[in-house]
C-alpha cells in the first residue's frame, strides 16, 4: 500500500509539472522550469509529511479518538498555512512531542526552544481567531496517562458539541 501511495504521488507530481509545461506553452510564455518544479516538488512535501508524522503518540491518540467513535481527519491542511494532527469537527487536537516543541517540564530553560513555542503560540492563536478550538496534549502525557488524555478528549469534544459516527 505504501509504495502505491508513493507512486500515485509521483505520478500527480509528474501530471502537475507537464500540465504547468503545456499551460506555458499554450499561453506563449513560460514560467520557467524552476515554477513547474516547484508545484511539483510541492506535492510531493505535502505526501512525504503526511507519511511522516503518524507518531506513536499520535497513533496513541487516534486510538483515542477511534474507541470514542468520533470521526477524525489527520494532518490535515488548514487554510494552506499549518497542518493540523487532527481535526474533529470544529476542534483541533495538537500532539506536541515533547523534544520539538518544548515540553516545559524537560525544557525549563526558555531560550532553548524559544523559537518553537513562538511559532506554536502563534499558530494556535491563528487557528483560534478562524473559529476553532485548539486542544494540546504534550507526548508525555499522552505516554503516561492515556485514560486522563483520552477523558479530557470526550470532556472538550462533549462541550463543543462535535458529532459521534
Amino acid at each position: 500500500m505504501k509504495r502505491n501511495t508513493e507512486k500515485l504521488w509521483q505520478e500527480m507530481a509528474d501530471m502537475t509539472l507537464e500540465r504547468c509545461r503545456k499551460r506555458c506553452h499554450d499561453l506563449g510564455s513560460c514560467c520557467s522550469d524552476f515554477y513547474c518544479k516547484m508545484v511539483a516538488n510541492l506535492l510531493r512535501g505535502i505526501e512525504t509529511q503526511r507519511r511522516f508524522l503518524f507518531t506513536k503518540p499520535k497513533k496513541t491518540m487516534a486510538s483515542i479518538l477511534g474507541e470514542m467513535q468520533r470521526p477524525f481527519i489527520h494532518n490535515n491542511l488548514m487554510y494552506n498555512k499549518f497542518f493540523v494532527d487532527f481535526l474533529v469537527g470544529n476542534t483541533i487536537i495538537e500532539v506536541f512531542g515533547d523534544y520539538w516543541h518544548g515540553n516545559p517540564k524537560f525544557f525549563p530553560v526558555p531560550s532553548m526552544t524559544l523559537p518553537s513555542k513562538k511559532k506554536d503560540k502563534s499558530r494556535i492563536a491563528y487557528l483560534s481567531k478562524c473559529g476553532h478550538n485548539v486542544v494540546v496534549f504534550w507526548e508525555d502525557e499522552i505516554k503516561n496517562c492515556p485514560e486522563v488524555v483520552a477523558a479530557v478528549t470526550g470532556a472538550v469534544l462533549e462541550i463543543k458539541n462535535e458529532p459521534h459516527q
